[in-house]
């Protein structure tokens, strides 16, 4: 759970739309995003939440994206998700999201690692040749910004 006076960094996707949007965006190509699949109901996915906002504010170069798969319908099929909570780690690239890694449940330790080499993982399609995780954080805020997002404290 979030200190009382932190806003969350995650940004909530509540629709496809909202995915197209976020994902189609050029000002997003080649950066780093972490997704992060959860439900309402399920109560792993719900003791995931505060290590994700965790993890949003200390990598925060990094955009963490939060898909609650009820409420953005088809999503699940789309990202070819089985069960919640899943962890995707991706870079976006030409307007398609290329899939680094995927965790499946609900792991802190290895969610952490996990997440930890994705922030240093080099795409081969970088014009710098360096990490990239330099993700901007002014265009990440103008995303939350642009689309209304205000985060959550829970």
């Amino acid at each position: 759970m979030l200190k009382k006076g932190v806003k969350s960094r995650v940004v909530q996707i509540d629709s496809q739309e909202t995915w197209q949007k976020i994902t189609s965006n050029p000002m997003y190509q080649v950066s780093h995003v972490i997704v992060y699949f959860t439900a309402a109901w399920c109560k792993p996915a719900m003791m995931m939440n505060p290590l994700f906002e965790e993890q949003a504010l200390i990598h925060k170069d990094v955009l963490f994206l939060s898909v609650d798969v009820d409420e953005a319908k088809g999503m699940m099929e789309k990202m070819k998700i089985k069960a919640m909570p899943t962890f995707i780690m991706m870079m976006m690239n030409k307007n398609e999201g290329e899939v680094i890694d995927k965790v499946v449940g609900a792991n802190p330790v290895e969610i952490k690692k996990r997440i930890t080499a994705f922030i240093h993982y080099r795409h081969p399609k970088s014009d710098t040749g360096q990490n990239n995780v330099g993700f901007n954080r002014l265009r990440r805020d103008q995303l939350q910004a642009d689309h209304g997002y205000e985060g959550s404290n829970g």
